[in-house]
């Protein structure tokens, strides 16, 4: 009988797997002699000198102001530390198996795409300072992994923003079953969207959760319809302070619900009284159009023991939505100001404990 040293087997393969962590290197952004992110060139440092990257290797960019993905890169750890602006140009290559992207430093760090597929790994984007901003438009094809795959997260920091700065810059086209990138936004961050040029388009997301931080848009100029956001599971509204979703100056941007599944808007209670929590002065709009669906949109569920009210914009304005609307939680608040209808096609259904309120006529339906 031939006798196995399982000890020995064990031992080797632990051996092994040491020493592939021991091969990765930890590199320093130099961008000499070239800006150009490849395995040839030997512009990082790896502490003792000139050094090129080699896929696995945790990377760190603090010098210079643009860098061009040369071809495809596997690092492990990416961090971005920068003070001023930096351009990553993506020119129609990817990064892909990264453990974690780190954004660091006061600076805006750019990322522009050139063609796909850009940005695909399945690590957790963590915002810590200064801005990340995605800028192009249908960028969605760019970071078809990157911001659709099934886990990954946008976190934002205190004091650190989000810039989505086109249409479709982030989330997938598949609309009936959303990007699956979530973006989480913590008291003091922002999530910024705009200026962008497009119009009748969105930016998509599978969860969107503030607690405490802001939701900003930024119109472009021009009084063009602009979707500003499709959330396709759950907006979460938690924090300390109230929200007030207002139109903005310029531009028209509108809600879009999934027309695959209700979406559910949950509020906690902020104000800790009777006030609204979070209030709409953005319509709803059904996405038939966008989804290519001939039949209605999925309407809403309102959960969460805080109160959603939902209010005009300005005259000739609407919240148009269509599909059931599920009141399982708190409040779900109708109020007009203006020549103002929210126009719901089917049901309403109240839970126990849970409150539905319209506060003034010709809320529901058309006249």
């Amino acid at each position: 009988m031939k006798r196995i040293n399982c000890a020995r087997t064990v031992f080797a393969g632990m051996l092994m797997a040491a020493m592939g962590t021991l091969g990765a290197k930890d590199l320093t952004w130099t961008g000499v002699p070239s800006t150009t992110w490849d395995k040839t060139t030997a512009n990082w440092n790896d502490g003792s000198g000139a050094a090129a990257f080699a896929d696995s290797d945790n990377v760190t960019i603090k010098a210079g102001t643009e860098m061009t993905l040369g071809l495809n890169v596997v690092p492990g750890n990416v961090t971005y530390d920068i003070a001023n602006a930096f351009n990553l140009k993506l020119s129609n290559k990817n990064i892909s198996g990264v453990k974690s992207f780190e954004k660091l430093g006061a600076g805006t760090l750019t990322i522009t795409p050139a063609g796909t597929p850009g940005l695909a790994f399945y690590g957790p984007i963590d915002i810590k300072a200064g801005t990340l901003a995605l800028n192009g438009a249908n960028f969605y094809a760019a970071f078809s992994d990157f911001s659709s795959s099934k886990g990954t997260e946008y976190v934002v920091e205190n004091g650190a923003t989000l810039q989505v700065i086109e249409r479709n810059s982030i989330g997938k086209p598949d609309l009936l079953n959303g990007s699956a990138a979530s973006v989480r936004v913590k008291k003091g961050g922002t999530l910024q969207f705009g200026p962008g040029t497009g119009s009748h388009a969105a930016n998509s997301l599978t969860n969107l959760y503030l607690e405490g931080g802001s939701l900003v848009f930024k119109g472009n100029g021009a009084d063009n319809n602009i979707g500003l956001l499709a959330v396709w599971d759950t907006v979460s509204f938690s924090g300390d302070t109230p929200y007030v979703l207002e139109k903005p100056s310029v531009g028209n941007p509108f809600w879009l619900l999934s027309p695959g599944h209700p979406t559910r808007f949950d509020v906690a209670d902020i104000s800790g009284n009777e006030d609204p929590d979070v209030t709409f002065k953005i319509p709803f709009s059904r996405n038939d159009a966008m989804s290519g669906q001939t039949g209605k949109g999925r309407g809403f569920v309102k959960s969460g023991a805080g109160r959603l009210t939902l209010a005009n914009m300005g005259a000739n304005d609407s919240l148009v939505a269509n599909g059931d609307v599920l009141v399982e939680e708190g409040v779900l608040d109708f109020t007009q100001q203006g020549n103002i209808q929210a126009k719901f096609d089917q049901t309403f259904t109240v839970k126990t404990n849970a409150t539905l309120r319209f506060s003034i006529r010709n809320v529901v339906g058309g006249v």
